[in-house]
C-alpha cells in the first residue's frame, strides 16, 4: 500500500524526467543545427557574380573612383539575408589604401549594402589578416 507522500515523490519524480527528456531533445536539436546550419549559402552562377561584379563597378565609378586601382572580387556563394530572404552576393573592392564591401541582391540587381573603409599612413604598410578557412570547428571545412 503506498501511502500519500509516496505518491508525492512518484509524481515529481515523473515530471522531473520529463523535463530532463525535453531538456535533452532540445539540446541535441540545437547542436545538430548549429553544426550543420542548412543551405545558407548556394553556389552562384558564373552569371550572377559578373552582374555583381558589373554593378559594383559601375557605383564605383559613378562615384568617382579610378577602377584601374582597384581589385574586384565576388564570393562563390549566395547567401539569404533577410525577412523577405533576399539572393546576395558579398563583393569585395580593394586598392592599397582602401576596401569597399558590398552586398549586390541578384534578383534585382541593386546594391543592398555599401561599406567602406580607409588606411592612412603606418596603416597602409600593414597587411590585413585573413579570416581562416572554415567553420566554427576549424579543422574542417563547410
Amino acid at each position: 500500500m503506498t501511502t500519500k507522500n509516496q505518491n508525492s515523490v512518484n509524481r515529481w519524480k515523473l515530471v522531473s524526467l520529463i523535463f530532463i527528456a525535453l531538456f535533452a531533445i532540445l539540446l541535441i536539436v540545437t547542436l545538430v543545427r548549429f553544426r550543420h546550419p542548412g543551405p545558407e549559402m548556394a553556389p552562384a552562377t558564373s552569371e550572377q557574380r559578373d552582374s555583381a561584379k558589373s554593378i559594383v563597378m559601375q557605383q564605383l565609378q559613378a562615384s568617382g573612383y579610378d577602377l584601374s586601382n582597384y581589385k574586384i572580387e565576388a564570393v562563390s556563394g549566395l547567401s539569404r539575408i533577410g525577412e523577405g530572404r533576399k539572393s546576395v552576393i558579398r563583393v569585395s573592392a580593394e586598392n592599397g589604401t582602401s576596401r569597399h564591401f558590398f552586398l549586390v541582391d541578384v534578383e534585382i540587381g541593386q546594391i543592398v549594402l555599401h561599406d567602406f573603409s580607409e588606411r592612412y599612413g603606418w596603416l597602409v604598410e600593414m597587411k590585413m589578416p585573413r579570416a581562416p578557412r572554415g567553420g566554427f570547428f576549424r579543422g574542417k571545412p563547410r
